[in-house]
């Protein structure tokens, strides 16, 4: 009977002690009281994880549409075989092992290429709006993006010894 009145003193002790170390507050800051802009960070998920969510927005965008984003991944751009000299632009989120992977094309308006993007298969980070395209009569998620980042840049490959 004792043991249990100490387990459960201890118990509303440390319950106290939790709870009076939540009310602290601290003096807001210029950056806390700055409205955050990325409704979604995915750039601070496991690789599976922001895989598993970008499958999700790909495949069930509606309402993902008008939300702003942070994402990473491998830029990849990929030549219209219709069109010479257009590309279309694409961020590549793979999960851990890399088995698996999935794509999200970007638009980052004033801007040519291949001058103003990275090098192909460089790890970069976008922020940006969803939004919808529409490509040979078909309509697809994509990313507005605001801003670029490139994170490292892929090396290039070796050709192979003979």
């Amino acid at each position: 009977m004792r043991r249990h009145r100490v387990l459960s003193l201890a118990g509303l002790l440390f319950l106290a002690a939790v709870l009076a170390g939540c009310s602290v507050r601290e003096a807001p800051t210029a950056a806390s009281l700055t409205p955050v802009a990325i409704q979604m960070d995915l750039s601070r998920l496991s690789d599976t994880m922001a895989y598993a969510r970008m499958f999700e927005i790909v495949h069930d965008p509606g309402e993902y549409l008008g939300k702003t984003a942070r994402i990473q991944g491998t830029y990849v751009p990929v030549p219209d075989p219709a069109r010479e000299g257009l590309y279309y632009h694409f961020l590549l989120v793979a999960d851990i092992t890399g088995c698996c992977e999935i794509g999200i094309e970007f638009f980052l308006d004033g801007r040519r290429y291949p001058e103003d993007y990275p090098p192909e298969y460089a790890r970069i980070e976008l922020e940006g709006v969803f939004d919808m395209a529409t490509v040979s009569g078909n309509r697809h998620i994509c990313l507005k993006a605001e801003k670029i980042r490139v994170i490292w840049k892929a090396e290039p490959v070796p050709p192979p010894v003979p």
